[in-house]
């Protein structure tokens, strides 16, 4: 009967285990697996539609957009992180709080 309960314990904490596992790769290395789910079909797609005449950057546009909303659901849903979003660039430079800044090329802060 103890080797049961042996069993059985070592069965919990093998499934803990791996759970624990699946869900430290889903919450932190989901958008790794997203992009490599995408990157063959990128691949695929870029010949053909350099032979029809599309522009080489549409499917990379494409591709991109996917990814970076994929990453915002993922910050928002998985990690639980607050997002705001600023118009003005100086509005977030005169926070006093720990902030991360996605800004493009035309951004500055004085």
């Amino acid at each position: 009967m103890e080797s049961a309960g042996k069993w059985e314990n070592a069965m919990r904490s093998l499934v803990v285990g791996v759970l624990s596992v699946i869900w430290h790769l889903i919450t932190q290395h989901v958008n790794l697996i997203v992009m490599a789910a995408l990157t063959w079909t990128y691949f695929l797609i870029w010949p053909v539609a350099y032979v029809i005449g599309i522009p080489r950057w549409k499917p990379l546009d494409v591709y991109f957009k996917i990814y970076s909303h994929f990453v915002i659901l993922q910050n928002i849903e998985l990690l639980g992180v607050k997002l705001y979003f600023y118009g003005g660039f100086p509005d977030i430079c005169d926070k006093e709080e720990n902030s991360v800044i996605i800004a493009n090329h035309q951004s500055e802060c004085k």
